[in-house]
């Protein structure tokens, strides 16, 4: 009797390949924009993006993890669900707005209403998007959801680079308005779908259920994203915008490990919901080590060929490889965190989960206001690693608190004193490129022939069902 393929590892697979289509056009843009932008400019958009990035989780309240739960606790009002919440959605944004707009003219912030404009509506159009990719995340809708993985990016860098062929003397704005002009479409053709033929959109029950669940994952998700994109808004503070640029350039590479993992989080989160609604919890260990094996040989490789990727993505001047090893520590660390917060969201432990990575943000920051000035960009990627590694033990105890046996600590330590091994490795053969490759082929044949000598552990996740 034939086995069908684990719908976790399908749906991964799934999403591996989209992102990756995804972040090749990414990489592309880079290649691109690190060419045709002057280096100060793209540092600059570099900055701007940080902005709305965190202008993102604070214009849609998170409702997206309130319509996560929704589908376990409404299942079969989802639909209405969902509707209801994009527009509970755009009234956020609209007072959301009008606060930004009234504080940075009382508090004088100095930026220019253009720029503070434009990420406004840069971030909800995010938001709107990512709401429609979590929906179908939970309905298992892979195709579409890789599908708007992609298309966002595809039309950013197709009107941003049209843009600034026509007016490169304003490649900054003309870089912005493309971009916005991108995920706006997108946005604007989800919402149409969603609320499509959906009368009533207006139920008090579904906007206090998610407000309760959403609101207090705010801080969390802006805290989260200070520790993500506080780097950049403070290299150009303290240090300059070209510093930032190559900052922005090199993360792109290390953040390619992040993006698999968020591609897969979605499918995994998804997965551990219904595993824990069952009480099934005995195979969530063998997934976890297999899991964090293949992000372990991942964050190997894309060590071991990030120079020449850096060559590829801009000219000499972004050449600094000594950022590549804590950013794919940083994305590795992450990984692990991510195993503990997806079960804290489960048991609707959100305020938890926000105080965990306030923390974490704070002591990013301290460090980043002492180091950056002297020591620039690379003080950031290593005060990153150091607030990531308080993040994962923070959460490891809230959620040891909720569920002690789900996870192995010692797959957790085996990962990471695997990339940590990495990074060393990678700092010592950088430089000669003709060892560096034959190390990157000897691991990747030891992994295969260990992954051969497991094969029947593999095959029960393989076939097995979750």
């Amino acid at each position: 009797m034939k086995h069908k393929i684990n719908p976790l590892l399908k749906a991964s697979i799934f999403y591996i390949f989209g992102n990756g289509l995804g972040q090749g056009v990414i990489l592309l843009g880079t290649i691109i924009f690190t060419r045709i932008m002057t280096q100060k400019d793209y540092g600059l958009y570099s900055t701007y993006y940080s902005m709305v990035s965190i202008f993102t989780t604070l214009v849609g309240a998170n409702l997206f993890i309130g319509l996560n739960s929704a589908y376990i606790d409404y299942r079969d009002e989802i639909h209405r669900v969902r509707a209801s919440l994009l527009v509970l959605s755009m009234l956020v944004f609209s007072v959301v707005c009008g606060c930004t707009m009234l504080i940075n003219l009382l508090c004088r912030l100095d930026i220019p209403t253009f720029m503070l404009v434009m990420a406004l509506f840069h971030a909800y159009s995010f938001f709107v998007v990512n709401y429609f990719n979590y929906s179908a995340n939970m309905e298992n809708r892979y195709k579409i959801k890789t599908l708007f993985m992609l298309l966002p990016n595809v039309l950013q860098i197709f009107f941003s680079v049209t843009l600034i062929l026509m007016w490169p003397a304003f490649s900054l704005n003309a870089r912005i308005i493309g971009s916005v002009a991108g995920v706006a479409g997108c946005a604007v053709c989800v919402m149409t779908y969603m609320l499509h033929g959906r009368n009533g959109i207006y139920h008090k029950e579904y906007w206090i259920y998610a407000l309760k669940i959403s609101v207090p994952s705010v801080l969390s998700s802006i805290s989260y994203m200070l520790m993500q994109q506080s780097d950049n808004i403070m290299i150009t503070s303290f240090y300059s915008a070209e510093e930032t640029a190559v900052y922005a350039l090199v993360y792109n590479v290390g953040y390619i490990l992040y993006a698999v993992m968020q591609a897969t989080s979605g499918v995994w989160q998804a997965w551990i919901y219904r595993i824990l609604d069952s009480g099934n919890i005995e195979n969530v260990k063998n997934v976890q080590k297999w899991y964090l094996a293949v992000f372990a040989q991942m964050a190997f490789g894309l060590l071991m060929i990030s120079p020449e990727l850096i060559k590829v993505l801009g000219p000499e001047q972004y050449w600094q490889f000594k950022y590549i090893a804590p950013f794919v520590l940083g994305s590795c660390l992450m990984v692990m965190y991510t195993f503990y917060t997806t079960v804290g969201l489960f048991y609707k432990k959100s305020g938890k989960v926000s105080c965990c990575v306030l923390i974490a943000a704070i002591v990013n920051i301290i460090l980043n206001y002492f180091f950056i000035p002297k020591f620039g960009g690379v003080a950031a990627a290593y005060t990153s690693v150091v607030s990531y590694i308080i993040l994962f033990f923070l959460a490891r105890k809230l959620v040891q608190g909720l569920n002690r046996d789900l996870f192995s600590d010692k797959n957790f330590m085996v990962f990471f004193l695997s990339v940590v091994c990495g990074c060393l490795i990678f700092e010592m053969v950088y430089a000669r490129i003709v060892l560096r490759y034959i190390v990157f082929i000897g691991m990747l044949v030891l992994s295969l022939i260990y992954m051969w000598v497991k094969r029947e552990e593999i095959l029960i996740i393989v076939k097995g069902k979750p």
